[in-house]
């Protein structure tokens, strides 16, 4: 078969994001789930986070920059990003890209995938810090993640990567979130 490149989430890919309240620690993961209500959610477009010195503002989507709702208030944030899909079975290599400062932990259709500076996720909670800084310079590099062995977890239909957001402090002067999701499909000729 013809081994086809498909980008399954784009740049600037719709989403909401929620900076998690106390109250919100009751959520555990379920946020991470496909079928879940982020209707009171803000919807923004990726990339997100907030930046005081403008050294990500180009980076920001539509909404996504939440200096107001973010800086000072927590160091996490919740972001879901949902994508349709037809033909999963013909899906054989699948990658995460992520621009990110200063660390994530990332879920797909509720399942722990994979983070970076990232505290273990049995102590993961509605506001942890990341637990190492990813320079500036660096954030706005995607990293790439092989997420092939998860492959199975797509389904036909409806789909979502589900990503916290970790920052290195409450004092931090910047954050930033921006995944893309890549595959390879086998295609017959």
């Amino acid at each position: 078969g013809n081994r086809t490149p498909s980008v399954l989430i784009q740049s600037e890919a719709a989403g909401s994001t929620l900076v998690p309240a106390p109250a919100d620690a009751a959520l555990g993961t379920s946020w991470t789930e496909v079928p879940f209500d982020d209707s009171a959610w803000r919807p923004v477009r990726t990339g997100v986070g907030y930046d005081e010195n403008n050294t990500y503002v180009s980076e920001f989507g539509t909404n996504g920059n939440l200096d107001a709702t973010l800086n000072g208030v927590n160091t996490s944030f919740y972001l879901r990003v949902p994508f349709q899909l037809s033909d999963v079975g013909s899906i054989a290599e699948l990658s995460l890209r992520m621009k990110f400062d200063d660390g994530f932990v990332c879920f797909l259709n509720g399942t722990y995938v994979e983070d970076e500076n990232a505290p273990a996720l049995g102590v993961l909670a509605y506001n942890s810090g990341s637990t190492a800084n990813h320079a500036d310079g660096d954030a706005t590099t995607f990293a790439s993640f092989d997420l092939t062995s998860f492959a199975h977890l797509l389904q036909n239909g409806s789909n979502v990567l589900a990503i916290q957001g970790l920052n290195d402090g409450l004092g931090s002067s910047d954050m930033l979130i921006t995944p893309e999701l890549h595959a390879v499909r086998i295609t017959d000729p």
